[in-house]
């Protein structure tokens, strides 16, 4: 058993239970807390674009978790549909998108203009690594597992760069991480 498999088996499933039993209760489908996401990782990517990367952390992190719990509530109560998970795949490519349009918003306006392809860079690598990902599974094979960082790990070293001020450093981060990633997933379909 991989570590994602771990923490989802011995940590997550005990927190979300309760949480989408009670989302359930309020009649909130999942499709609307992936709309929500959504919003708030737009939100945060304004918030990049200004310079207040604290706010923007805040509100990915809270988008984040949306993101985690519609899944979980889709499952739980037999409510996942093609179009929900075409829904929730299309929003997070959305919301990675606008993150690092706000990223490069901010470099430009800062006149740091040497690093303000590294923001277009991350997001092109990141693309590849979940489009790996749907092409590998729209040919019957299995990649989720594969590759060192996913969208949870990406978006977890962004909030941390975030948080520490050292989002340029987080984005090399995730672009090498990425790169390696969707090496390891082109692998695994060639096999």
């Amino acid at each position: 058993m991989d570590y994602r498999n771990y923490i989802r088996n011995n940590i997550l499933d005990k927190i979300e239970t309760p949480i989408v039993t009670f989302l359930h209760k309020l009649k909130i489908s999942p499709n609307l807390l992936s709309v929500f996401g959504l919003i708030l990782g737009i939100i945060a990517a304004v918030f990049i674009a200004l310079d207040d990367l604290i706010l923007a952390a805040l509100f990915l992190v809270i988008g984040a978790i949306a993101d985690l719990f519609d899944g979980s509530l889709a499952r739980k109560f037999n409510k996942e549909t093609n179009f929900g998970a075409f829904l929730d795949s299309v929003i997070d490519r959305v919301q990675e998108l606008s993150i690092f349009i706000g990223a490069t918003y901010l470099l430009i306006s800062k006149e740091n203009y040497e690093w303000a392809i590294l923001p277009v860079l991350t997001l092109g690598l990141s693309f590849l690594v979940s489009y790996s990902r749907a092409r590998g599974e729209g040919l019957g094979i299995q990649t989720k597992d594969s590759g060192i960082v996913t969208r949870p790990e990406r978006l977890l070293i962004l909030i941390i760069g975030l948080i520490t001020n050292q989002f340029i450093i987080a984005m090399m981060i995730v672009s090498l991480t990425s790169l390696i990633s969707f090496i390891q997933r082109v692998r695994a379909i060639s096999k």
